[in-house]
This record gives C-alpha cells, structure tokens and sequence, in this order.
C-alpha cells in the first residue's frame, strides 16, 4: 500500500499522459470519448482501468517478479554478474 512515484498514467492511444508524483498522486485532463486509463510502472503489470463517470481512480499494481537467466558458461573464476533488464 505505499504510494509509486512515477507510474505513467496515459489514455488508451496515448494522447495524453501524465506520471504519479512523491506521493503516488496525479491529474489528469480528459475528454468525454476517453473511458480507459492505463497504468504502467516497471516491475509491476500494467492495468486498464475503465473509469467511467469517476472523478478519483485509485489503482494498486501487482508486481512482477524479476526473473534473470545465467549464462551456464560462467567458470569458477567468476567473480561477478552483469544483469540486464529488457522490458516488453
């Protein structure tokens, strides 16, 4: 339950988008045709929310577990691991 600073909040085709602030809190102008927000933050799983006629959206992500894959051609003499992250 502790507020996510930075959550991007866009209409469906992204015409407009607006990122949460310190804490967790954002605003956003919308027209009459707009009726779904997405939510999308690294690390947790983007929602679509229909808003209809509401004026406050509050939205919990669910996390997404990191999932790396290592190399099996690392030796004994390995001393440390480089981890990149792609996203999707």
């Amino acid at each position: 339950n502790t507020p996510l600073v930075g959550v991007s909040i866009s209409t469906l085709h992204y015409s407009q988008f607006v990122l949460t602030d310190i804490n967790g809190e954002y605003s956003i102008q919308i027209t009459d045709s707009v009726r779904i927000l997405q939510y999308t933050y690294i690390g947790y799983v983007q929602q679509e929310v229909l808003i209809g006629s509401q004026t406050i959206v509050n939205v919990y992500l669910e996390s997404r577990p990191l999932i790396l894959k290592i190399d099996t051609q690392i030796d004994s003499t390995t001393q440390e691991i480089v981890a990149i992250g792609y996203g999707t």
